[in-house]
């Protein structure tokens, strides 16, 4: 990979909204991605994408916000920043 490409992505990823730590909150869940999956109706590839940070909040419905913190026992403000 290039310099250039390689410095290009790692600014895109610094540009992303931080999310705290949702893999943890899942693990503590005892919920694997195909089993948050379940639980939200959401696809465990855009969970994954969510989880590290490959979306960005701001792409995220509220509707898949409040159903991924109503399976984590989180708040929506507690899991997303703008």
């Amino acid at each position: 990979m290039g310099r250039l490409k390689r410095f290009n992505q790692d600014i895109e990823l610094k540009n992303r909204v931080p999310l705290i730590n949702m893999k943890e909150l899942r693990k503590k869940n005892n919920l694997s991605l195909d089993g948050l999956s379940r639980i939200t109706g959401i696809t465990s590839k855009h969970l994954w994408n969510i989880e590290t940070g490959r979306s960005r909040a701001c792409s995220i419905s509220d509707e898949n916000k409040r159903k991924i913190c109503k399976a984590l026992g989180v708040k929506v403000e507690e899991l997303f920043s703008e």
